[in-house]
């Protein structure tokens, strides 16, 4: 126990608090001092550990108040905020593992527990074919069992998130930004359905604004939980190559979605799969296959009751998205017959809409 009857859960979330204390330079404080000794070490023993400047020095200590510690947490309390320090039982087994694991995570929802983890990533700029694939990996591997990891980005990520909640799964979005802060804006309703199926989750403390420098940072957060990543579309230099190099140094299982090899978009997956960095993945079998989990059969789906011009519309409806006018060819329908019928489907959430008018079976 510290001093101030502080708890060792209170000092690991005393250090997440520190501006300009990054998980790399609280880890190789951890290496010198015990939680006792870094709560009591002064300005002058501080100032021996390389690579520690005065001013962050200077906020470790104005922060260093037993007082303030226990205001934070009710403030966290009062936002629906909870927390797990690395010291807990319930820190992620596998986040641990890395170099620099957080010191702390904050989390809205529900941080799943003894559950396989599986990464899902791409570009923001993605295409309808990247997107379906997104969330056809997701769904089957959240069907039968697998909590999918993204970050709540637009275009891939976003698609992850939602076919993992399609198929009743879990899902974790892992933020560049305070849990509190829902970034892109555009995501809102996401955001708040991941919290209901899942969580969103930062090392970043509440506040914690979406800038730049962040979003690096919480990649290795998003490949440290995960047992693999599946790459579905990104061009050959973006944002998901620091997600697989971070997954590769982790020694995490990496594998590609293959895409147009005429694509800008799936340039960088296709690369992977060149050079051998990650292993192909045709659909989720390659994915279980990579981690070692026999394929299970998903539980059994409620019979869907349908009228017959839903049925026939129904019918018509993969999961590749499908123009409006090209259901309506098939099904011998009106178009607007058949928008008004495709809206009640995705009403009764048997369905859902896709840009551009084209509609695909959940």
């Amino acid at each position: 126990m510290l001093k101030d009857s502080l708890m060792t859960d209170d000092f690991y979330l005393w250090l997440s608090r520190i501006q300009g204390l990054s998980a790399k330079k609280a880890n190789m404080l951890l290496n010198v001092f015990t939680p006792e000794e870094l709560w009591r070490a002064d300005f002058l023993a501080l100032m021996q550990i390389e690579g520690l400047s005065e001013q962050v020095i200077a906020n470790m200590l104005e922060l260093r108040d037993s007082s303030l510690i226990s205001a934070y947490k009710d403030m966290l309390d009062k936002h629906d905020i909870s927390y797990v320090t690395f010291n807990s039982l319930d820190y992620p087994t596998l986040l641990k593992t890395i170099h620099d694991p957080p010191m702390c995570l904050y989390y809205k929802g529900t941080l799943p527990k003894n559950t396989y983890c599986v990464g899902v990533v791409g570009s923001r700029r993605s295409s309808e074919y990247g997107q379906t694939q997104a969330r056809r990996f997701a769904h089957d591997l959240a069907e039968r069992g697998i909590t999918i990891v993204s970050g709540l980005a637009k275009g891939i990520d976003s698609f992850a998130h939602r076919g993992a909640i399609e198929a009743g799964g879990l899902t974790i979005a892992v933020l560049g930004s305070g849990v509190d802060i829902c970034y892109p804006a555009e995501n809102r309703q996401l955001y708040c359905n991941i919290i209901k199926n899942g969580c969103v989750l930062s090392e970043f403390p509440p506040g914690t604004q979406p800038v730049a420098m962040n979003f690096p940072i919480r990649n290795r957060v998003i490949s440290g939980l995960s047992e693999a990543i599946v790459v579905v579309e990104a061009a050959l230099r973006s944002g998901t190559s620091i997600t697989v190099n971070m997954a590769l140094e982790q020694g995490r299982e990496v594998l590609a979605v293959p895409g147009n090899v005429t694509s800008k978009l799936s340039s960088g997956t296709n690369d992977i799969i060149r050079k051998g960095s990650g292993a192909l993945a045709f659909d989720y079998t390659d994915v279980l296959n990579a981690i070692g989990i026999e394929d299970s059969p998903p539980p059994k789906k409620t019979k869907i009751s349908l009228s017959t011009d839903e049925k026939k519309i129904f019918d018509k409806l993969t999961r590749e998205p499908i123009g409006v006018e090209e259901i309506a060819c098939n099904a011998a329908m009106s178009v607007i017959e058949t928008i008004n019928i495709c809206t009640i489907l995705e009403i009764k959430g048997y369905i859902i809409k896709m840009p551009g008018q084209r509609f695909a079976v959940k």
